[in-house]
């Protein structure tokens, strides 16, 4: 099996970086959000959390991580942007991302990821 080495974005308080399955990697290549459309980023959120622990990620740093790298057009423009270490938690970062892109109670997201 193939694993592919992720580097955590600069906006991560990690300077780590790990290895992801060639299988979790083509999940997660199908699963976007640009800040447009009909997912909402808490169903976005939800649905990559449930990935990586399907996957026995369990660490919030690589599911921050990986959900950072399934954003496109403007929120990974904005997340790009972001000061180096300013993310701290999957928490942190939907929090973030949804100011600019969504409007959205953080409670129902919680929820939803207790539920999985």
């Amino acid at each position: 099996m193939t694993n592919y080495r992720v580097r955590l974005p600069e906006c991560m308080s990690y300077e780590n970086n790990f290895e992801i399955s060639e299988i979790l990697w083509a999940n997660l290549s199908h699963k976007t959000y640009d800040g447009v459309g009909y997912v909402s980023l808490v169903r976005h959120a939800v649905e990559i959390v449930g990935s990586c622990e399907r996957h026995e990620i369990f660490e919030d740093y690589m599911t921050c991580a990986l959900l950072a790298y399934t954003l496109q057009g403007h929120p990974m423009h904005w997340c790009a942007t972001l000061h180096e270490k300013f993310i701290h938690s999957l928490s942190h970062l939907v929090a973030e991302i949804d100011c600019d892109f969504n409007h959205f109670d953080h409670k129902a997201l919680n929820k939803e990821i207790l539920e999985l």
